[in-house]
């Protein structure tokens, strides 16, 4: 996922009468004029179009301008692209069963309808989406994404990190619901109290046999210490790319984060140790895209709110 932010223009068609009142049409054609703007590669997939300004005869606004009247429009866009070929992949997992898709949403808006009023999302937030297979960290203000930025790294690859880890350290092979068991059970990013140790059943590399090998809460957060390392550097990119306007109000309100990799014993700690911001866990984390994606289909939204191309 990439995000990029473009500007478009459009001149609003007279309708008689002096009343030349901005339309949902005019900001459609004006919003779709954003991608001309950019050189978009054969490969990229734009899944949003996310307004974050309107300009009307050079009259700076932030709010919709529907019914606004003036001649020219111009607005500031942050397009959201993916890779085509994950996008269609994707697609056909879902539409594979007899599923249709509707639409693809960043998971990371999702989220944010989950767990912050509007109100929220109008103030400097920044949310942290630790899935599956990608950690997504995105800053939200005036009801938009501000910057963005994925990584491949998220709760299989502490999985995959433990298994590896395992496998070179006590020449045993054990399988991914293994390791997962092992991150839920003992795995952490920060030594916590009562920390205990888990006998786990694999294949010995050496004789193929059966064995059985103790692993320690130690073992398992030195596993997952890249993996970790790499979302707190995605945190810390995507801070830098962050206006300086709004800085001060995510250091006043804090990160959110999401997800099932945010259940990790200790997270929020460490990355609020590490980039020196308070950092908490929201409520059923692993349910937060699912819970946001159900509101956003019962909400009435803006019109200028997302786009598909």
């Amino acid at each position: 996922i990439e995000g990029t932010i473009a500007t478009g223009m459009w001149t609003i068609v007279g309708r008689g009468h002096g009343n030349d009142e901005v339309t949902r049409e005019d900001i459609r054609k004006v919003i779709e004029t954003t991608t001309t703007a950019i050189n978009l590669p054969a490969d990229k997939e734009v899944l949003h179009k996310i307004p974050r300004s309107y300009t009307i005869d050079g009259i700076k606004l932030f709010e919709n301008p529907i019914n606004t009247i003036g001649k020219r429009l111009d607005a500031e866009v942050f397009i959201v692209t993916s890779s085509a070929s994950t996008v269609k992949n994707f697609m056909n997992c879902i539409e594979a069963p007899g599923y249709v898709v509707d639409q693809v949403m960043l998971k990371t808006l999702a989220a944010t309808k989950a767990v912050m009023t509007e109100d929220e999302q109008n103030l400097g937030s920044l949310i942290i989406d630790i899935g599956g297979g990608t950690s997504e960290a995105a800053v939200i203000s005036l009801g938009s994404i501000v910057t963005a930025k994925t990584v491949r790294v998220a709760g299989n690859a502490f999985d995959e990190a433990i298994a590896n880890y395992i496998k070179k350290k006590h020449n045993l092979l054990i399988g991914e619901r293994t390791a997962e068991q092992i991150k839920i059970e003992i795995g952490s990013a920060l030594p916590y109290e009562g920390e205990r140790t888990i006998e786990i059943k694999g294949r010995n590399q050496v004789d193929g046999l059966p064995k059985n090998v103790v692993i320690t809460s130690a073992e398992v957060r030195a596993a997952m210490s890249d993996p970790i390392s790499q979302i707190v550097d995605t945190v810390r990119t995507t801070l830098e790319k962050t206006p300086p306007e709004l800085a001060s109000d995510i250091i006043d309100r804090g990160i959110v984060l999401t997800g099932g990799g945010a259940q990790l014993r200790g997270l929020d700690k460490l990355i609020q140790d590490e980039i020196d911001i308070p950092v908490h866990v929201a409520d059923n984390p692993i349910d937060c895209v699912v819970e946001g994606i159900g509101k956003r289909l019962d909400a009435d939204l803006p019109f200028n709110t997302y786009y598909r191309r």
